[in-house]
């Protein structure tokens, strides 16, 4: 049985910001060490979910999506292009922009990415009781919408 806590003089154990911020971590790293198996990072595992929910979206469609940076979107679209995870194409309306899809490669990878993910996920929900799983799910997605999007 623990002892008693010990007073924490840095406050963390009660700030909302670092609280969330440790769960993301711990979050990630259990994700990431899943994923490295499959030589995917987690942000990639992202950009290829996003492109295989919406394909035919260009790269400045999904840095909105997936908030990851536009130098970022583009280094991390070349490279799984050479990996021969996405393909890209031009769309009509906009001979300028570069609409992106999954490859057959791209799609067989993000079915074990999900596997992967969702051993990282299971890991981390292991920490919290089945009956606080939900109401954990809930709180995240409310804080994780637009509140402008109401």
């Amino acid at each position: 049985m623990a002892g008693p806590q010990k007073p924490d003089p840095s406050g963390l154990t009660t700030s909302v910001t670092h609280l969330l911020h440790r769960a993301g971590q711990i979050a990630d790293e259990a994700a990431k060490k899943e994923l490295d198996k499959l030589k995917v990072t987690p942000r990639q595992f992202t950009l290829l979910a996003s492109i295989d929910a919406n394909p035919g979206l260009t790269q400045i469609e999904l840095v909105k999506i997936t908030s990851i940076d536009r130098s970022t979107m583009a280094e991390m679209t070349r490279r799984l292009v050479v990996r021969g995870l996405i393909e890209k194409s031009v769309p009509p309306e906009d001979k300028r922009a570069t609409a992106l899809k999954l490859s057959p490669a791209g799609k067989r990878l993000l079915k074990q990415c999900r596997s992967a993910v969702l051993i990282g996920e299971n890991l981390v929900l292991a920490r919290v009781s089945a009956t606080r799983r939900k109401s954990l799910m809930t709180v995240l997605t409310a804080l994780t919408k637009d509140p402008a999007k109401k």
